[in-house]
């Protein structure tokens, strides 16, 4: 994969045998189901760039449990991205949003996701990723 990475961090919220997705407001993948999150500021680490981006996006602190692993993906045309994804728990309730809904985990597989995110998703709808929480 070739071209500047864009180091991106997110966060797979499980609760109730779910997972909190959002629709992606712009390209690429506009109108896609993605984990909340976004890009890794300057002298931010990755941890630190999820807990930023629930706040920001989610209305909401969260609490990292554990990093689920880094996924790189080349859009067509577009970024080329790494993936931090963490998984972590909400301290207090995510901000109600038209956009945004808990999606039980056997559904996951059949969602219309952005395809950077599918491999994470992917690892999450088996019962093993969670069994270390």
């Amino acid at each position: 994969m070739a071209g500047p990475v864009t180091e991106v961090a997110v966060v797979a919220l499980v609760r109730d045998g779910g997972v909190l997705l959002q629709r992606r407001l712009r390209a690429p993948g506009a109108g896609l189901w993605e984990l909340p999150g976004g890009k890794v500021q300057p002298g931010e680490g990755p941890e630190d760039a999820a807990r930023r981006e629930a706040r920001e996006e989610l209305g909401v602190d969260v609490r990292i449990v554990r990093a689920l692993g880094v996924h790189e993906h080349q859009y067509p045309g577009g970024p080329h991205v790494r993936l931090h994804a963490f998984l972590a728990e909400a301290v207090g309730e995510v901000a109600p949003h038209e956009a945004r809904r808990w999606v039980p985990l056997p559904e996951l597989p059949g969602l219309d996701v952005l395809a950077g995110t599918r491999p994470i998703l992917g690892a999450l709808a088996r019962p093993a990723s969670l069994a270390e929480r």
